[in-house]
């Protein structure tokens, strides 16, 4: 009988080969903590990242506004955790620990020259309350900076898979960023192409792992250079580039508004980016422009008034440039900000003797000698809270009779 009992406890303290301690053991568990800068403020928007002791990225979490993170269901072991503050400025700094059954805490102190971690146990039992990310999609990003590390804005970039095919193509943005968006995993060739700048190009093979990548690039006349790195950005939604308007009044020299003047902005490289009209307060406005160096023409047509045109450099929150024309001379104030939205400025149209308007357009008769002379006409439709669209300023069809 006793032979039977120890025989029958054996079999319930090892079952199917496994020991029984080992079947309930906890797999794995929760890392949260709270990301504070020198002043001990939160830092919200920084990215932690947790690697497996392979060096396997398993979990990744992004700041709230609190400065707080959790990284669910890492598993229990050694693990790498990595701080990664983006563009911040902040410095990056990746942590070794062992991940215990009750979960950890690691809080960061982070600043510009160094960003340190303070870890103890336990963890959190779950990460309920804190943000929790959809399905990451696999990005990759960077920044093309020239010798002098000044940003180098109009450099497209170019993801190639194995095969050659173009999947993903970019151009960096007035602070040299890009973002490739939403790749599968795998090997891919990135082009570097600078166009017209007169930098080097280059092309690097990589393999995109499903963390992301980033890839930044320093680019000169001679030379250029890629130099990657793990993660890439969680989405590319940040390096979206923000637009902004122009706005502004012409008034001639009487100080009396001036309808039917056409104003224009080309970007950097002299291409036509926006058009608008001016309405019957001389009033226009230039919607949805990517902040960057713009010239500016103030376009009288047969008004008989001066032609002008200004460099400018339109910045975040827009400009406001007025112009006072008269025959000799034009001349333009410029002042920032800009207006938050074109809603309720002229969205202009050129249109030929004969053609009808556009629904919703209506006729400004006042304007067809300024803009087309005698025998034109001009319509006009007032922009909603979309502004003007795709074209800032209607579409405009040349000519006059």
């Amino acid at each position: 009988m006793k032979s039977m009992l120890v025989s029958l406890l054996g079999a319930l303290l090892f079952v199917g080969g496994t020991p029984f301690n080992a079947m309930s053991q906890q797999t794995s568990t929760n890392v949260a903590g709270t990301v504070l800068d020198q002043n001990k403020n939160p830092v919200s928007g920084v990215e932690i990242v947790g690697r497996d002791s392979a060096g396997k990225f398993f979990r990744q979490a992004i700041t709230d506004e609190r400065g707080r993170y959790c990284l669910a269901n890492m598993p229990v072991g050694q693990c790498t955790i990595t701080e990664n503050p983006g563009k911040t400025g902040l410095k990056t700094e990746t942590v070794k620990t062992n991940v215990r059954e009750g979960g950890q805490t690691i809080d960061w102190s982070v600043s510009a020259p160094r960003a340190t971690a303070s870890i103890v146990d336990p963890g959190p039992p779950a990460c309920t309350g804190f943000i929790c990310l959809g399905a990451r999609t696999i990005n990759i990003a960077g920044t093309v900076l020239d010798q002098n590390k000044k940003p180098v804005p109009g450099i497209e970039m170019v993801a190639r898979d194995s095969a050659g095919k173009v999947v993903r193509r970019g151009i960096t943005d007035t602070r040299g960023r890009y973002c490739l968006a939403e790749m599968p995993v795998g090997q891919y060739s990135l082009v570097q192409n600078p166009g017209k700048t007169g930098f080097k190009g280059e092309t690097v093979l990589t393999h995109l792992p499903e963390e992301g990548l980033t890839v930044d690039w320093g680019v000169s006349v001679p030379s250029s250079v890629a130099v990657a790195s793990t993660p890439g950005p969680y989405s590319c939604k940040p390096f979206l580039a923000p637009t902004t308007n122009i706005a502004g009044v012409v008034v001639d020299q009487d100080k009396k508004p001036v309808a039917g003047i056409e104003i224009v902005a080309r970007d950097s490289a002299g291409k036509l980016f926006r058009h608008a009209i001016t309405d019957e307060n001389g009033r226009y406005c230039l919607g949805e422009l990517v902040p960057g160096q713009y010239s500016i023409t103030e376009n009288p047509g047969k008004t008989g008034f001066k032609g002008e045109t200004v460099t400018t450099n339109v910045r975040d929150l827009g400009q406001t440039i007025d112009w006072s024309v008269s025959v000799p001379s034009a001349i333009a104030s410029i002042a920032d900000p800009g207006p938050s939205a074109c809603t309720g400025y002229l969205c202009g149209w050129f249109l030929l003797p004969g053609l009808a308007p556009p629904p919703g357009v209506a006729f400004h008769p006042a304007f067809i000698p300024a803009v087309l002379g005698v025998g034109g006409a001009l319509g006009g439709t007032i922009c909603g809270a979309q502004g003007c669209g795709g074209g800032g300023g209607g579409a405009l069809v040349t000519g006059s009779q």
